[in-house]
């Protein structure tokens, strides 16, 4: 089995990488630099719930109707025809880590084309079956597909991706206790792990979103 994972990642792979090449406002640091700012935005509950028939008349999830659309844009935006935007998911596939307290997570890289004259439908298409590859094969160790991939580190980039997206569509209720109200807030980390990261939570009146970037870059 992990044979076969590794052939699936290696094939994914294979072949000169797409490097994202955004339009930044300075020039990029020779060191990765971790600095960075944060936008927050909503989504309404028309549009949300636009995103959500879009993935039910496709038979996708909402997680794929907003990876194609986050690919899309960086596509648009920087005129590549290949693109890789990382994602991250529960690391907890093996039974005997079901029970087990604490972090196991696991991060995918998805490579994927939006560049050409195709209906989003067709581009939607596409990255659902990426993904859902992805996730077959997703017990497959990150830091092994970077060693095998990458044969020389860029300082100024991370391995293989540079945008993330990450969907959580768990509420965060508010909380009380003994009288006491405690309420989800965002923390201004004033970090950014890559140049892009679209973070989208779901609620019922539509979707929080926020932008992290790298401020040495933007």
């Amino acid at each position: 089995a992990y044979r076969k994972m590794e052939s699936y990642w290696l094939s994914q792979f294979a072949g000169e990488l797409p490097v994202l090449s955004l339009p930044t406002d300075a020039p990029r640091p020779a060191v990765r630099s971790f600095e960075g700012d944060r936008v927050d935005f909503e989504l309404d509950s028309v549009l949300s719930d636009a995103v959500r028939e879009l993935a039910r008349e496709n038979g996708a999830t909402v997680y794929m109707v907003l990876l194609a659309a986050y690919s899309a844009l960086l596509g648009r935006l920087t005129g590549q025809e290949e693109v890789i935007v990382g994602t991250s998911i529960a690391g907890r596939s093996h039974a005997d880590l079901q029970g087990m307290m604490g972090m196991f997570v696991n991060t995918l890289a998805l490579r994927m084309n939006p560049y050409g004259e195709k209906p989003f439908s067709a581009y939607l298409e596409e990255v659902k079956q990426t993904t859902l590859g992805a996730l077959e094969h997703g017990d497959y160790p990150f830091e092994e597909l970077v060693e095998q991939v990458i044969k020389q580190r860029d300082m100024s980039r991370n391995p293989l991706f540079d945008a993330m997206l990450v969907l959580q569509n768990t509420e965060q209720a508010e909380l009380e206790l003994a009288g006491l109200q405690w309420t989800p807030y965002p923390i201004e980390s004033g970090a950014a792990k890559f140049d892009l990261t679209l973070s989208v939570s779901e609620h019922e009146q539509g979707m929080r979103c926020t932008l992290e970037y790298a401020s040495k870059l933007f």
